[in-house]
């Protein structure tokens, strides 16, 4: 039941993501930014759990901490 929520919740979250997209990325674009969430949710469930079992749990969450503060800003600077 969890499960089901949370990919019901990340499937709200992504409509929400790509229709935002649309409205602040120029047009030819967008399907630039579709790549790259589509990049980023990959590398991240590769690499997410690999860092979880060798090093722990603290910083596989500082990793992704990392990776958000700095694409955050790369979206914010390519504006």
């Amino acid at each position: 039941m969890i499960l089901a929520l949370m990919g019901f919740a990340y499937a709200v979250y992504h409509v929400c993501a790509l229709s935002l997209s649309m409205e602040l990325i120029p047009a030819g674009m967008a399907g630039l930014f579709d790549a790259f969430v589509g990049l980023g949710s990959a590398s991240g469930a590769y690499l997410g759990p690999y860092i979880a079992q060798t090093f722990g749990f603290t910083y596989a969450f500082i990793a992704a901490g990392s990776a958000f503060i700095l694409s955050y800003a790369s979206f914010k600077a390519s504006l």
